[in-house]
């Protein structure tokens, strides 16, 4: 019979254990590390921060910045636990403006891994560094060294003396991911400052700073283009100690559920906060399809001392003194925007509609029923004079003459009738909108008649022009997606993407493989614009397949491949909600061909009716 177990005995931790205890609560792996460095490097006021990695963040991390610095005689003191120069006082908690605060970010660091600080606290003061290498042995210095005003911290080998841990993290590339994820998320929540991210074999990102009014939105573009920045709408509200800005998508720009572009900073800081992000969501309503997210980048300030940012380890939580206040308050500001934003619905006959018939009397002009179309939100181009403010009041309005124009570009639409081709004139920019027909085509009215443009077709041939630039000496920019796509696929799939890597590339898609059970791991981590239509997984795995059922396709193949999918995705789709915003200054004239790829096989896009064709139908 065995007796009753013995207790162990309540006693004091070694500080070796406490010191690497403590360190697994804020550093999870290298984007961890970044983190903690980042926040310190922008609490210290710098303008630019460049982040230097090797072997994932697990061999070396490297965080420069041009911030204040450190003065000689803090530096070993920065090396301690608990030591800051962010509070002094418990009262200094209520009203904390830093990123930053409670002093273990360093030491933590230094208890699993290689350190070095060096840093000149300004242009007049002399630079010095320290070293530690684990909590093993005392930290090394203050030395001399020569470093311009501002701070470098150098980690290396990560959790070398936690071996343990360190089986625990991911492949170089996954870690560089998660570096590279944080560091564009950061960035949206800092346009005034620069971020630079290097990696050798991998390609980082480099954004400069932008300053101003529209700081924000030209961030957004700089990091997902510009005809996605140009669709966001603008955010701002205040009520009783409440400010929200920022931008958020209308519904036809939601993001596919993977791109993770939904970003909330509150007083600055990146947060996850269900909360918010529920608001977001209850703001959109039954406007988000299944699949989608809202896409988002928005900033929350209230005073500091109606928050708690000291709830969770690595300060990626807040808590709210009013929580229903605050939802409520982000809840309304929300509804407002993407009510002003959202399409009016009018209406035209869905089938054997009845046009006005062109008529020779100057001032003319003929009320419709306009059953079916809904009101674009965004202007025209060039629509003649006089005919936008009637179309807005809802009546159609017809004149003489008319600015000439080639007819090249546009077809004829069968049984069009009554007014001369070269008098037609194009979609106007001083308008305010055109229509939406059946979720099929975009109507835009004209002189005589009306412009129709099959989207299909159209965004079929922006990306066939776009694309041929990698058929020849260029290669096509692609646009990194906020969070990696990945694919599982078989092996012999794997080996056919490896030999279109370089082709693929050209044409602005930036793949990885990694090795897996069941063959490999596709990651797809840059898509061309024109393509980000497209749903990036769907075209992961087709990708894949195409690889292996057509070995050896050139750049024009696969170009043609790309655009042939966008067309057939984009033809069957019949929900006006599903169809993207046009940016329609952007568009060519109806009777202007582009000036590049004049053999494009997805012309004319362009289609008229006069508005003498009686009995004529939508296709």
């Amino acid at each position: 019979m065995t007796g009753p177990p013995i207790r162990p005995p309540i006693r004091q931790l070694p500080g070796l254990l406490i010191d690497q205890i403590a360190a697994g609560e804020v550093i999870e792996r290298p984007a961890s590390v970044v983190k903690e460095l980042v926040e310190n490097a922008l609490d210290a006021g710098a303008h630019q921060v460049r982040v230097e990695l090797a072997g994932g963040g697990i061999g070396r991390i490297r965080v420069r910045d041009d911030g204040h610095g450190i003065p000689a005689e803090e530096l070993l003191l920065a090396l301690g636990r608990h030591c800051t120069s962010k509070l002094t006082r418990l009262a200094d908690l209520d009203t904390l403006a830093s990123l930053g605060f409670r002093g273990e970010a360093l030491p933590s660091i230094a208890s699993v891994s290689r350190l070095r600080i060096a840093s000149c606290a300004g242009p007049d003061a002399a630079a010095f560094e320290v070293r530690q290498e684990g909590v093993s042995a005392p930290p090394s210095g203050p030395h001399p060294v020569a470093h311009p005003p501002g701070t470098t911290v150098e980690v290396e080998d990560l959790f070398y003396n936690v071996p343990a841990r360190r089986r625990f993290l991911k492949a170089e590339a996954t870690e560089f991911e998660q570096v590279e994820q944080f560091l564009r998320r950061l960035a949206l929540s800092r346009p005034e400052v620069s971020f630079r991210l290097e990696h050798p074999g991998r390609r980082g990102f480099s954004i400069a700073a932008a300053v101003g009014p529209d700081a924000l939105a030209v961030r957004v573009a700089g990091l997902f283009g510009r005809p996605f920045a140009r669709a966001m709408r603008p955010v701002e509200a205040r009520a009783s100690g409440l400010e929200i800005s920022g931008w958020i998508a209308p519904p036809q720009h939601f993001a596919p559920a993977h791109t993770g572009l939904a970003l909330w900073t509150v007083n600055g800081r990146v947060v996850r906060d269900p909360a918010l992000a529920r608001a977001v969501r209850m703001a959109c309503g039954e406007a988000l399809p299944a699949g989608r997210q809202p896409a988002y980048c928005l900033h929350l300030l209230l005073a500091p001392e109606t928050l708690d940012v000291n709830v969770h380890p690595m300060k990626l939580e807040v808590r709210y003194r009013d929580a229903r206040r605050v939802q409520d308050f982000v809840l309304s500001s929300l509804r407002a925007v993407l009510a002003a934003a959202a399409e009016v619905t009018a209406a035209v006959p869905p089938a054997g509609m009845v046009w006005p018939p062109a008529v020779g009397s100057e001032n003319h002009t003929r009320s419709a029923d306009l059953t079916g179309f809904s009101r674009a939100t965004a202007p025209l181009p060039n629509v003649a004079e006089g005919v936008a403010e009637e179309v807005a009041s809802g009546a159609w309005a017809a004149s003489r003459g008319g600015e000439r124009r080639s007819t090249q570009g546009y077809a004829q639409w069968p049984g069009t009738v009554g007014v001369d081709a070269a008098k037609r004139s194009s979609p106007a920019a001083a308008a305010g909108g055109g229509w939406v027909a059946g979720g099929r085509a975009w109507v835009a009215p004209a002189v005589g008649g009306l412009h129709l443009l099959d989207p299909a077709r159209w965004l079929a041939d922006r990306a066939w022009r776009a694309l041929a630039g990698g058929t020849g000496d260029a290669a096509v920019a692609g646009q990194r997606l906020l969070v990696p796509v990945r694919a599982t696929i078989d092996a012999e799939s794997a080996a056919a993407v490896e030999a279109a890597r370089g082709m693929l590339g050209r044409l602005g898609l930036e793949i990885h493989l990694q090795p897996a059970e069941s063959g490999a791991e596709l990651l797809l981590l840059t898509l061309p614009e024109p393509l980000a239509l497209l749903h990036a997984e769907a075209l992961s795995a087709a990708l894949a397949r195409h690889a292996r059922e057509a070995p050896g396709a050139e750049a024009a193949g696969w170009a043609r491949w790309f655009c042939d999918r966008l067309l057939a995705v984009w033809s069957e789709r019949a929900s006006e909600a599903d169809l993207p915003a046009i940016d329609w200054p952007s568009l060519p004239s109806p009777g202007d061909a582009p000036a590049c790829a004049p053999s494009s096989p997805y012309r004319p896009y362009w289609h008229w009716i006069a508005l003498g064709a009686a009995g004529a139908e939508l296709p």
